[in-house]
């Protein structure tokens, strides 16, 4: 990355969007403006080697001199290019103390007098503080290697004065590579100050503006494709939600499907089993006997809680060649769930006759013997589903709260 650069300052790095030249070289140039921009962070003011190296007296503070980008010069127009703005070239004589180089550096630093020049306002109607920046400076060592390669690579013409230094502003012009069918920056020379004699402040920030009104097309091209990049990552990152939206869908639906699926099966099986467990809870039945008055028939008349009703007759008692047995009342329940399909486990059966406040439940009652009863030749009992745990602590719950308000009141 850059070896030397600048904390720039506000108006310098109004923060934008990298540019596109077309669609398809739009990734390539998104990835490498983001890198230069991530380096910027990481940076010294090139501007403060200058101001030590080349002047006496350096008083200036780093907030009042101009941010100076140092290092590559491809990084250097890069991020020109992912800014839109023009690079304004600086590089030293090879005679460090001439009174060239230090009126340049002079003039170059002082920000205060070529901050307009450096910036402009898109509108009319923009206060200062809105102003946009237009130019990147950039500058590198007397005689480093990277100072020779820009020269070269910019095609600036080498003073024949060696105390002369070198002040141009160069386009970072992008085109498409034939083979790799990428963008990648061509730097273009504007133009290149003569720089006998340097510059002054004030003349160098004339130069600037008339050189940022003569290629104000190239600016405005370059800002409106950091707009359009813009507005293709926008579509991108959209594009990209939309389709691990449809996947996450489509994912939850699957999901639901195999939810439901699976749930259907349970119940599917679950009825299957019902029914064969009413089907052989009613094989398992004795015959009923005809009504005849027999003493050891009973008649079990049933009152469900939705008003329907149900009646079956029992023998008390089976005769066998081989022994005698006796019913118990676990056959009533089997009766109601195969006959009616309520399971028994959930059932009460309380006795319909007055004053007899009996209740049979299937697991505490099943066991026990009708003729031991005294049901009687005719017995009516009232169906009622047993209330689950869940509902007695409710219950408690509720009555717990109404005698708390009552002891309140």
């Amino acid at each position: 990355m850059w070896n030397a650069a600048i904390n720039p300052s506000p108006i310098l790095t109004k923060t934008s969007k990298p540019s596109s030249e077309e669609s398809r070289s739009s990734t390539t140039e998104e990835n490498s403006s983001e890198e230069a921009a991530a380096s910027d962070e990481r940076k010294v003011d090139f501007g403060t080697y200058l101001a030590k190296t080349y002047l006496k007296n350096n008083n200036a503070s780093s907030s009042s001199t101009t941010p100076i980008l140092g290092g590559s010069l491809s990084d250097a127009l890069q991020t020109c290019r992912s800014k839109a703005h023009l690079l304004l070239v600086f590089l030293p004589s090879a005679k460090a103390k001439s009174n060239e180089n230090i009126s340049a550096i002079q003039s170059l630093l002082d920000y205060d007098m070529i901050e307009k020049a450096l910036t402009y306002k898109q509108k009319q109607k923009e206060s200062a503080s809105t102003r946009s920046s237009c130019y990147s400076i950039w500058s590198a060592k007397s005689g480093s290697s990277e100072a020779t390669k820009a020269m070269k690579r910019l095609q600036a013409v080498v003073p024949k004065n060696r105390k002369l230094p070198i002040l141009l502003v160069a386009y970072p012009a992008q085109a498409m590579d034939k083979y790799t069918g990428n963008a990648k920056l061509q730097p273009r020379l504007l133009s290149q100050h003569h720089c006998n004699p340097p510059p002054t402040s004030s003349s160098l920030a004339k130069w600037l503006v008339a050189l940022r009104k003569r290629h104000a097309k190239q600016i405005s091209k370059m800002r409106i494709e950091l707009k359009e990049l813009q507005l293709y990552r926008e579509r991108v990152l959209s594009y990209r939600e939309s389709q691990v939206g449809d996947i996450q869908r489509e994912v939850d639906t699957l999901r639901e499907k195999e939810e439901l699926k699976l749930k259907q099966e349970e119940e599917e099986q679950a009825r299957i089993a019902k029914e064969e467990r009413r089907q052989e809870l009613l094989e398992s039945l004795p015959a009923e006997p005809p009504n005849t008055g027999d003493a050891n028939v009973i008649t079990i008349a049933l009152r469900f809680a939705n008003g329907s009703r149900g009646q079956r007759r029992f023998p008390m008692t089976l005769e066998t060649e081989e022994q005698t047995e006796i019913l118990q009342m676990g056959v009533v329940f089997n009766w109601i769930e195969g006959e009616f399909g309520i399971e028994r486990e959930t059932l009460e059966l309380a006795m319909m006759k007055a004053g007899d406040g009996r209740s049979f439940e299937y697991e505490r009652d099943g066991s026990l013997e009708l003729n031991g009863l005294g049901l009687g030749k005719m017995c009516g009992l009232r169906v009622m589903e047993l209330k689950k745990e869940d509902d007695l602590v409710q219950e408690d719950d509720k009555e717990n709260k109404n005698g708390t308000q009552e002891t309140k009141e």
